[in-house]
């Protein structure tokens, strides 16, 4: 068993580096600079989690404020918004 204090991701917890492609999504960008040197922090265009999962979404065409679900239930996929640079 992994027992870690603080617990979660150890290395370079603050930065991250994703590839997305498809959907829209224009191909050959670079977005977001890491910190010269070791790269462990972002210094530019930092994007959250949240605007992540909203640019996902918005690439695959599924509302994220959308009123309510196929049960019924109200409520949104995430409080971030789609990165809209992104798409060509």
């Amino acid at each position: 068993m992994l027992k870690q204090n603080p617990p979660g991701r150890q290395h370079w917890p603050k930065c991250f580096s994703s590839i997305l492609a498809g959907g829209g999504i224009a191909g050959g960008n670079l977005y977001g600079k890491p910190k010269p040197g070791k790269g462990e922090y972002p210094t530019g265009n930092r994007v959250r989690p949240e605007e992540l999962a909203a640019t996902v979404y918005h690439a695959l065409d599924i509302p994220i404020n959308d009123p309510k679900d196929a049960s019924g239930i109200s409520g949104s996929l995430t409080t971030g918004e789609p990165l809209l640079d992104l798409f060509g």
